[in-house]
């Protein structure tokens, strides 16, 4: 499976990390990957992506967090953005960011489902692609997660129930 476009500087992201981007510290052996949606709309070009991202960004400083809190988008088309570098701890996932590396899929999956490109992105992560964006083969990775299986989080409807079923799919078909 080829793997899909993957974007790390900030020309293609559309955001800038502020001097914030370290202030929760390193983010230390990576154990695990959780899953988010935007519970927003879908960003079904690169430029919509790259406006969203900005917008998240905004909203994440907004809420004290000094820069976006995920580590890595995933458009409509399958397209993977770097939002901040994976050596830094993020803040997406309350209490459990150390190590745990967030990517965050545009769209509310509530309602929203995905489409083939994103799909055939999200198993490409499952056969070898968690390496190349986070340097961890997947047989290293402990856990991986949808926002709301974390303690603490179970009320919380992230990543939406479309994304949750294909991410359980993908882990029990895919994973180890």
């Amino acid at each position: 499976m080829p793997a899909p476009p993957i974007y790390t500087n900030a020309s293609h992201t559309g955001i800038h990390l502020t001097s914030g981007a370290d202030d929760f510290g390193s983010l230390g052996e990576i154990f695990a990957i959780t899953f988010h949606h935007s519970a927003g709309p879908r960003a079904k070009s690169h430029t919509q992506a790259k406006a969203l991202h900005r917008s998240y960004q905004q909203t994440h400083i907004q809420r004290g967090f000094r820069d976006i809190g995920y580590h890595w988008a995933m458009d409509d088309e399958g397209r993977f953005y770097q939002l901040r570098p994976v050596k830094y701890k993020g803040a997406h996932t309350g209490e459990a960011n150390t190590g745990n590396i967030g990517i965050m899929v545009h769209g509310n999956y509530m309602h929203d489902k995905l489409n083939r490109a994103q799909k055939d992105s999200l198993k490409w992560l499952f056969q070898g692609g968690f390496l190349q964006l986070t340097g961890e083969r997947e047989k290293d990775i402990a856990l991986i997660r949808g926002h709301q299986e974390w303690p603490g989080h179970r009320t919380n409807q992230c990543p939406g129930t479309h994304l949750m079923r294909y991410i359980r799919y993908l882990r029990n078909k895919e994973f180890h």
